[in-house]
């Protein structure tokens, strides 16, 4: 079984029973289409779920796990955003992991800013409902 999904937007346009791949550029399906490879992924599949909508890294999606994953550049710009609201200065945030990591935290001050950042993800979560 075949599966064939658009480039561009990991989307899965059909589902085929067998096809025939004319030459580097063209692939015809088996009730005759021809498609572009340069527009289009042909992949061998076992099986398909019901739900898949999408088909990523190997991993089949269905819409509502599309719609989240399509959500995440704007939840990690959220996290940045919110801890940006604490800790304005990069320069700072380095020198508490720098701190860290020699062992010289003697104030538990990356705590302190490791559980901000964790609670600034759950909040964007939220939000984003991811």
């Amino acid at each position: 079984m075949y599966i064939l999904v658009n480039k561009t937007d990991n989307c899965i346009l059909e589902t085929l029973s067998n096809i025939d791949i004319i030459d580097e550029k063209w692939v015809r399906s088996s009730h005759g289409a021809l498609m572009q490879l340069d527009m289009i992924d042909v992949v061998e599949v076992e099986s398909v779920p019901e739900s898949a909508k999408y088909y990523i890294d190997k991993t089949f999606l269905s819409q509502s796990e599309h719609n989240k994953l399509k959500k995440r550049p704007n939840y990690v710009a959220r996290v940045k955003q919110l801890v940006r609201a604490k800790y304005p200065d990069v320069d700072t945030e380095l020198a508490i992991l720098r701190k860290r990591i020699a062992g010289i935290d003697v104030s538990n001050e990356f705590d302190a800013y490791n559980n901000y950042v964790e609670d600034c993800k759950t909040q964007a979560k939220s939000e984003f409902g991811i």
